[in-house]
């Protein structure tokens, strides 16, 4: 009688991530891919001094993100020494879980990476 306050807290808190733990990891997974490209895109465009739209979508294929699913932004123009380098990948990531009992519910997922050039122009 007296663990019964117990396991009405704990109980749903186990089944809680016993549901959602494939969605963290889901969402986890999807992040630090676009993390890992944006970090490999940008550190090529600092050796560069430019980031092309060629750069962007072997990189996005290569690490097997839908190219169409997400929105990327990046600085697209030439840049020098001590100049600033952006690209943004802005999508989202709906919730499989509370899908499968027709609620649709989407994360926003935003990855960011900034760099400075290293190329001198001249």
């Amino acid at each position: 009688m007296q663990q019964t306050p117990a396991y009405g807290i704990l109980l749903p808190l186990i089944l809680f991530f016993a549901i959602f733990t494939p969605d963290m990891i889901g969402y986890g997974t999807i992040f630090n891919t676009a993390y890992q490209a944006g970090s490999a895109i940008i550190d090529q465009g600092t050796r560069d001094g430019v980031i092309t739209n060629e750069l962007v979508m072997k990189e996005m294929t290569a690490r097997n993100m839908p190219v169409n699913a997400w929105e990327v932004s990046y600085t697209n123009v030439g840049v020098g020494y001590n100049q600033d380098l952006k690209i943004e990948f802005t999508s989202s990531y709906r919730i499989k879980t509370l899908a499968i009992i027709g609620l649709n519910i989407t994360l926003p997922m935003h990855v960011q990476r900034t760099k400075v050039s290293q190329v001198f122009k001249r």
